[in-house]
């Protein structure tokens, strides 16, 4: 049995878990996803849960000692006790797993010796590379926030290169990051992070005005530069398209965003599942953060034929790849240009090519192979998988 572990909040890292788990199921291998168990899971189950919160980790606690402890912890290299933890409580109930797929660095422990592998995501891997995302996430402003999130970064880029060094393999989310690592002798494999990817249902005609999305959980958060992209296409002078906004926001961020007959549209928060359907109503998914370490929104959208604006960034070049549009980071200009060539051409062509290039390489089956590629090609005892199909 493969264990997949840990589903404990609401971010990429839980969609890492909840795909990789089912990627694997259907394709046949006995799953054990590990969740916490105030999760609220994102559909309902095709695979086995169990529900886990080890004591020690817990959120931590507002006394001072706790939560001195806990920032002590946040800067150490040292993992966590979760898979001791864990691994002892599989034990309990008889469960023997042939590996574990952890989303995060810190949750492999060396004492166990079945065959773990954890999730690379950070890219560049070097020390100013991790730091430089602090002035990227607090817009390069002195601050004790600022001061804290450094040492955080310090304490990721610690964690990471340890499990790198001590676990099975790394699995790398970009050919980038596993050049990197290969470069430091460090067992990887480029396993893409997929998802549900829909049959094919692009429309055999252009829809007019062309429909555009904006989706994060928090419309407001300065990373996903919304009101950024928001500003360039207001500069529009007679704009082709109508905008549509999924997540949640102010009345007085939604009353900016329409004044002057600007055309948008919030539908607000939106479960994951049902997001999936608003994007198939689409034609292209606007995108503008400039620090996540994979991007899930964007296979998500390509799965359902959106065509892609993004900055031209890693992994997001990576992602898009000749099936989208790329711009400068800081060009506004650039950005309303890629939007106003999708908005006034035929688009189709863009959106075939976006879904065939997720069905291809961001699919669940894609996955779950890639996941089997790397355990039957890494792990120490030439063990098979639980089911032949490796």
């Amino acid at each position: 049995m493969f264990v997949i572990a840990y589903l404990a909040n609401y971010n990429g890292m839980a969609s890492w878990c909840w795909e990789a788990a089912h990627a694997l199921h259907e394709l046949g291998q006995p799953v054990l996803l590990i969740c916490a168990e105030d999760i609220e899971l994102p559909g309902t189950p095709a695979v086995d849960i169990l529900r886990f919160n080890p004591q020690d980790y817990s959120q931590p606690s507002s006394q001072l000692f706790s939560r001195i402890r806990q920032e002590v912890s946040n800067l150490s290299g040292q993992p966590s006790n979760f898979l001791n933890l864990l691994h002892h409580h599989l034990q309990q109930r008889g469960i023997q797993p042939s590996a574990y797929f952890l989303n995060m660095a810190s949750l492999q422990h060396p004492t166990i010796s079945t065959p773990q592998y954890v999730v690379g995501w950070a890219y560049p891997t070097s020390l100013m590379g991790y730091l430089a995302k602090v002035g990227t996430s607090t817009g390069w402003s002195f601050s004790k926030e600022a001061v804290r999130t450094g040492l955080s970064f310090l304490g990721w880029w610690r964690k990471d290169w340890s499990a790198y060094r001590s676990v099975t393999a790394v699995l790398a989310v970009s050919h980038k990051l596993e050049r990197e690592l290969m470069a430091q002798d460090i067992r990887v494999h480029v396993v893409h992070p997929g998802t549900l990817v829909r049959p094919n249902q692009i429309p055999t005609s252009s829809t007019s005005p062309c429909k555009l999305l904006i989706a994060a959980e928090n419309l407001e958060d300065p990373r996903k530069r919304v009101k950024w992209m928001i500003d360039a296409l207001k500069a529009e002078s007679q704009p082709n398209f109508k905008l549509t906004l999924a997540g949640a926001a102010s009345d007085a961020f939604q009353h900016w965003v329409c004044s002057n007959d600007f055309p948008a549209e919030f539908i607000g928060r939106v479960p994951r599942d049902q997001l999936q359907d608003v994007m198939a109503e689409q034609d292209v998914f606007l995108f503008g953060s400039r620090l996540d370490d994979w991007g899930y929104v964007l296979v998500e959208a390509m799965g359902q034929g959106l065509s892609i604006v993004a900055p031209n960034l890693s992994p997001f070049d990576e992602i898009v790849g000749d099936a989208g549009m790329l711009y400068s980071l800081s060009s506004s200009q650039e950005f309303r240009q890629k939007v106003h060539e999708l908005s006034r051409s035929n688009s189709l062509a863009q959106r075939q090519a976006a879904w065939s290039r997720a069905n291809r390489l961001f699919s669940r089956p894609a996955f779950g192979q890639s996941l089997l590629t790397a355990f039957s090609e890494t792990n120490p005892s030439g063990a098979k998988c639980p089911v032949e199909t490796c």
